[in-house]
């Protein structure tokens, strides 16, 4: 199950503030691991591993076409070096 672990803000053209969510879903359902939807629909491909990550899970930037990372601290790291950035974390937000 995916759930959002980091949310924050940044602002579009300066002015216009736009929330920014970093989701974690579990590594046996990394979306690396599934067969080409248009393909064979919503289905996991069994020889594909399973990513190695430190936590068990993957990490998405919300809807960003930025991948899938190994470590939220990567993910976070992406996304503060995109020309949305600087990105403003929420308070309770992990480091």
């Amino acid at each position: 199950m995916e759930k959002i672990v980091l949310s924050g803000v940044w602002f579009y053209d300066g002015v216009l503030s736009q929330r920014i969510d970093i989701i974690a879903a579990p590594a046996e359902l990394a979306y690396s691991r599934y067969y080409d939807f248009e393909v064979a629909g919503d289905e996991i491909d069994p020889t594909s591993p399973i990513p190695v990550t430190e936590d068990g899970f993957v990490y998405y930037v919300g809807h960003t076409t930025g991948g899938e990372f190994l470590s939220l601290s990567a993910a976070k790291a992406w996304a503060e070096s995109q020309p949305w950035a600087p990105i403003t974390w929420d308070d309770a937000a992990p480091a």
